[in-house]
């Protein structure tokens, strides 16, 4: 069978259109892909950048108005992204309350009612089992147990004098180690790489107590005692607290002679997440936090 030219040429279009129209599906099918990649990567970038520059901001409060320590209202909120996640809890009158928000959406009425469908469930299924006690049990029950072997006695001096002896070689092997414990912190937290380690583990840390602390404070407290001398003394160390809040909160004492307490306080605050981020950068990264971690290992091992 021979062909011609023009059935060879018409074959070899077919082919090469058939061939650009499979890498055109190709390329379609790789475009799409790549698009779903990017959308991933795209949808992991903002959650990440949410996730270090995005505050999770949180709210304590409290307050007393009577002299009976039950009418107490104190709560506790945290939220993050702008409110759309958040989650509060509190005390009211000896009524405790929690609440979990995602979107403005109450999640603990969807788990509550999931609950209670599966307690009803429950109920519908499950039915009462009679207790039956196995024959072989019975029998085991009403055998008597074969009596113990009677050991001679073992004389009490000699008894005695062992365990004296076994205390004193404990004592003796317990302050070794010990000894060998303090002389090896001692060297540990002397040495000038493992100090500086040390200070920059505080300095970081500090910053952080630092920027975890309420930026805004609000209170009013009045309060008494029975004996004025303690009411005094309440106030002195109330006072020692002024550089935390900046005198924030106004403290009232009364020398009425009477226990009672009043007032209410307002805390405020926002944490980022990229400053412990840059603190765990800062320390991880340190030589000499990387040599106090491998001479700790040195010593574990």
């Amino acid at each position: 069978m021979t062909f011609t030219g023009q059935q060879v040429l018409f074959a070899l279009q077919n082919i090469w259109k058939t061939g650009e129209y499979m890498l055109h599906i190709l390329w379609m099918i790789i475009k799409f892909i790549m698009i779903l990649l990017g959308i991933l990567l795209g949808l992991v970038l903002l959650v990440i950048l949410l996730i270090l520059f995005c505050p999770v901001r949180y709210k304590i409060s409290a307050e007393k108005s009577e002299d009976n320590y039950n009418q107490t209202e104190a709560s506790f909120g945290v939220s993050w992204l702008f409110h759309g996640i958040s989650l509060k809890a509190g005390i009211r009158n000896e009524d405790r309350w929690f609440s979990f928000h995602v979107l403005g959406i109450s999640l603990n009425k969807l788990f509550g009612k999931k609950k209670k469908k599966q307690k009803k469930q429950e109920k519908r299924v499950e039915q009462p089992v009679s207790e039956k006690t196995h024959p072989q049990m019975e029998q085991s029950a009403k055998e008597p147990a074969p009596s113990a072997k009677i050991l001679p006695p073992v004389p009490e001096k000699q008894n005695s004098f062992r365990r004296i002896r076994d205390k004193l070689h404990n004592m003796k092997k317990n302050l070794a180690h010990t000894l060998r414990e303090a002389g090896w912190w001692k060297d540990f937290l002397t040495h000038p790489r493992v100090k500086a380690a040390l200070s920059l583990v505080w300095e970081n840390a500090r910053f952080l107590i630092r920027h975890i602390f309420p930026t805004k404070i609000q209170g009013n407290v009045t309060f008494s005692c029975e004996d004025p001398s303690l009411t005094g003394m309440i106030l002195a160390v109330l006072g020692m607290t002024i550089p935390f809040h900046k005198n924030c909160i106004q403290v009232h004492p009364l020398f009425n002679g009477e226990n009672s307490i009043q007032g209410d306080v307002d805390l405020r605050g926002r944490v980022y997440g990229c400053i412990f981020v840059k603190a765990a950068f800062v320390i991880w990264f340190d030589k000499n936090v990387k040599y106090a971690m491998k001479r700790w290992k040195h010593k574990e091992g």
